[in-house]
């Protein structure tokens, strides 16, 4: 089995299908959190979207996330959050969903994260759209940026469906996920947006082709000296603007060993098993650390 078939079988299996019980316990809890929010007196909604990995298509096996962006048919005021937490906490329960909350919801900056016994996590994202929302006396900032989710699911199916670069951003995404000390701090949507900058002219190559591009541009320094890449949706949002120097250059020394070891056909290296015990020439004083 050559580089190109042993990557294309890797990410065969990191597609979640939508037939999958992976696939339906979070379309189930989507249509819970939906449901509950309709039925709900407290707030009224005028359209709602999928957003995220998952209706990207892009969700890996064992991790079961969604995001749900839904515009409020009234003005919203800095009572929103609250207002919807307790909508959620009160409603789940009694939806045919029948599977309960793990914990009570819990509020961020601008979303309601729930987390489902089943380990399906859904952050629900209420927001103000010009046009739909009645104008308030002052929607709150946070209540307008999540509109950029279900336009960047739209960008991603324009750029990357039915190409090479859908199955690039899977890999890179379980690469991400495989080293977590280099690449974790990096944001799902900048690895889809530089993978589509990157891959652009090329999605007449293979997919190891591609993989290694993508790899060898970061590598060779893609990232540092405070590297910009622009929001499809918000231009004046840099996907890159939270990474530091160090962090970039964690990155990139990170992907210029992953690009050695795909030219050496060491994707054990490059894809190591989980939970597999670090190498010995990484640990300190060669002992494998607990």
């Amino acid at each position: 089995m050559n580089s190109g078939e042993w990557l294309d079988l890797k990410c065969r299996k990191l597609v979640v299908p939508d037939t999958s019980s992976e696939w339906e316990s979070v379309r189930g809890a989507l249509n819970a959190v939906e449901g509950c929010i309709e039925k709900s007196r407290v707030l009224r909604i005028a359209e709602r979207y999928p957003c995220g990995s998952f209706e990207k298509n892009t969700m890996l096996p064992n991790r079961k996330e969604a995001d749900l962006v839904v515009v409020l048919a009234a003005p919203p005021t800095s009572e929103t959050l609250d207002a919807l937490r307790q909508v959620l906490a009160e409603g789940i329960s009694h939806m045919p969903y029948g599977i309960p909350l793990a914990h009570p919801p819990q509020e961020s900056f601008k979303a309601i994260q729930l987390e489902f016994a089943n380990g399906v996590k859904v952050d629900v994202l209420p927001v103000a759209k010009q046009g739909v929302t009645p104008p308030g006396p002052s929607v709150p900032r946070k209540l307008r940026v999540a509109l950029s989710g279900p336009e960047h699911v739209r960008w991603f199916e324009r750029n990357a469906h039915g190409s090479v670069i859908h199955n690039v951003v899977r890999a890179l995404k379980h690469f991400r996920e495989l080293h977590l000390a280099e690449w974790g701090p990096l944001f799902s949507f900048a690895i889809e947006v530089f993978a589509v900058t990157l891959l652009e002219p090329h999605k007449d190559k293979g997919l190891a082709w591609c993989f290694r591009k993508v790899l060898d541009e970061v590598g060779q320094g893609w990232l540092l000296n405070g590297r910009m890449l622009p929001d499809p949706a918000r231009p004046g949002n840099d996907l890159l603007m939270d990474l530091d120097e160090p962090t970039r250059q964690r990155m990139t020394d990170a992907a210029r060993r992953a690009v050695k070891w795909v030219d050496e056909e060491q994707w054990s290296e490059v894809f190591p098993p989980e939970r597999q015990p670090p190498r010995v020439d990484a640990n300190l004083g060669g002992k494998t650390l607990a």
